[in-house]
């Protein structure tokens, strides 16, 4: 009776989720294929950069970088700092608020059922991801993601 009915809305849900995961694996495998093929021909492209950095040594003199007072580095390391802060706010503040929600490359992103359902009852929450190069100037960025690869990174909103 009862039991049997709740049973059968239990499995149906289940089912249903994992049809939905099963299509969002798909995809995800297939972003990961495109991604790590667009890796690939960047490798090859830095590989082919580098044969010629190799052919140019020699060509170029490194002039010594300017020392500088601690006291005066941090205050410059500060204004870079408050400098990249601005255009960091302004970037963000551009893609949150652009007219069109899925266009431009954004793509919503669906919440599974369980989590809609404890966290989005309403549904008036949102996600939308796009995958996006990091604009900043390689001045700006640390030394140890350095983005040599030019590699796009996911950007939720």
């Amino acid at each position: 009776g009862n039991i049997s009915s709740e049973m059968s809305n239990i499995l149906g849900e289940t089912m249903l989720e994992l049809r939905e995961m099963r299509e969002e694996i798909i995809s995800l495998r297939e972003e990961l294929h495109a991604v790590k093929k667009r890796l690939r021909e960047e490798e090859d492209l830095v590989r082919q950069s580098s044969d010629l950095d190799l052919d140019m040594e020699g060509f170029a003199e490194e002039e010594p970088p300017e020392q500088e007072s601690p006291e005066k580095g941090k205050r410059s390391r500060k204004r870079d700092f408050d400098r990249i802060s601005k255009e960091v706010e302004k970037w963000a503040c551009n893609i949150l608020f652009e007219e069109e929600r899925t266009g431009n490359g954004w793509k919503e992103i669906s919440c599974n059922n369980m989590m809609k359902k404890k966290f989005n009852k309403d549904g008036r929450t949102q996600v939308y991801l796009k995958w996006m190069a990091d604009t900043r100037d390689e001045q700006d960025r640390e030394s140890d993601i350095s983005d040599k690869n030019n590699l796009d990174y996911p950007c939720i909103k």
